[in-house]
């Protein structure tokens, strides 16, 4: 009976999310009831603590699959992990510069200032913690174990609207954003997923997508503002090119260009046998 149990697919999901936020919240709060004011008010004590929340994250992760389902990790295979990475982080940079090339093309964008390196580590802080902790519980729990149960398509459906309802919370979200969030960030990070059955390009892609847009350009990420990064920017223009207060992704041109991309990885899933084909188990 008890096998049975772990053997459900909710159940593995719900346990996977635990194994990962637990671990990590427990930390945070750890650091803040320790630490000092002072020390937490610090970018680089910041972005230190959030490094290691975030290999809580992998590790409890690591250990809980590793015990559940007896078999090597290959999502977090170590082998490709750094060319995987790096392919993403071009990816991500790439696809949020067209975003912001529309609007500047436009002449609806104005740099004002030109900041220290140091400003942008915030941002860095920021996208480490999301694209790490959220590809491990969007990709890593709910897409992996979802695609293993009902097939590919499916599974990126299910996985990006959940993934897309989840920012419906943040701050000046509508559900128009949530759903641009989840057609645009949700299936293509899900592909690239699936396209190497591995948690690095998903992880590059998002963090530097995040990092771009917060640690360069100075702009908010999915509602939230950071302090001034690299660079100090006004954007003007319409909502549908700007995505308003809300962030360059429920702009139109974040959804064609992350879809296109998308299509790029949903061809090489499909080619490589890995987009499977829906089905039901009991």
């Amino acid at each position: 009976m008890f096998r049975k149990i772990l053997a459900s697919t909710p159940v593995r999901i719900l346990l996977g999310l635990g194994a990962i936020m637990g671990p990590v919240g427990g930390y945070f709060l750890l650091a803040r009831v320790l630490l000092p004011e002072t020390a937490l008010t610090s970018a680089w004590v910041q972005t230190a603590l959030i490094a290691l929340g975030a290999l809580l994250g992998f590790l409890g992760y690591g250990l809980l699959y590793r015990w559940l389902e007896k078999r090597p990790l290959c999502e977090l295979a170590l082998r490709p992990m750094l060319p995987q990475l790096a392919l993403g982080l071009l990816i991500g940079a790439v696809l949020f510069g067209l975003t912001v090339g529309v609007v500047a093309l436009a002449g609806q964008v104005r740099i004002t200032a030109v900041n220290p390196l140091a400003s942008m580590i915030p941002a860095f802080a920021m996208a480490l913690q999301s694209a790490t902790l959220e590809e491990l519980m969007f990709r890593g729990v709910i897409m992996r174990l979802l695609n293993a149960r009902f097939g590919s398509l499916p599974a990126l459906i299910l996985s990006a609207l959940i993934f897309g309802g989840m920012h419906i919370m943040n701050p000046d979200a509508t559900w128009l954003s949530a759903f641009a969030v989840a057609i645009e960030a949700g299936v293509l990070l899900g592909l690239a997923f699936l396209a190497t059955g591995t948690l690095w390009l998903p992880i590059g892609i998002h963090f530097a997508w995040n990092f771009v847009q917060a640690g360069i350009f100075s702009l908010s990420v999915s509602g939230f503002g950071l302090p001034e990064g690299l660079l100090s920017t006004q954007v003007s223009g319409p909502l549908w090119a700007t995505g308003g207060a809300f962030g360059a992704e429920q702009s139109v041109q974040a959804v064609i260009f992350c879809l296109t991309a998308s299509a790029g990885l949903y061809a090489i899933s499909k080619a490589r046998g890995r987009f499977l084909k829906a089905h039901w188990r009991g």
